[in-house]
């Protein structure tokens, strides 16, 4: 996990209690990172709430440097030392998990030619009304 950002929210509840929240963007980043398959809807509601849900590979990979600054910190969470190149390929995938998450969102358009062929079909005498 990377060093709590100085913009973490810090709330005294209590003397000597001190309770700190990390931002969403931090939170995104540490999901991406991460990236289980139980993080999906994670990413795409933090991305959703930070306006990033169109997100390129490349705005994702800059929220991922933003809080990942330690190179051997990222080599060893990544598990190799081409991080550049592993942050990217997470990066993409992340960008392919928002986009496809917009398409199922989106809500389904007949296009023209769906929409004459279905008026055309009601139109059109069954079998047995033509007998």
């Amino acid at each position: 996990m990377p060093p709590l950002p100085e913009d973490a929210l810090q709330r005294g509840d209590a003397p000597g209690l001190h309770i700190t929240y990390a931002t969403d963007e931090f939170l995104l980043a540490t999901k991406l990172v991460a990236q289980r398959r139980k993080d999906a809807a994670d990413i795409v509601a933090l991305a959703a709430r930070l306006d990033m849900g169109s997100a390129s590979a490349a705005d994702l990979e800059q929220v991922i440097h933003r809080y990942y600054t330690d190179q051997d910190s990222l080599e060893f969470i990544l598990g190799g030392n081409d991080t550049d190149r592993e942050i990217h390929l997470l990066a993409l995938r992340a960008e392919r998990l928002l986009t496809n998450s917009r398409a199922d969102a989106a809500p389904a358009t007949p296009t023209d030619r769906a929409e004459t062929s279905a008026v055309r079909r009601r139109d059109r005498p069954t079998s047995r009304e033509r007998s």
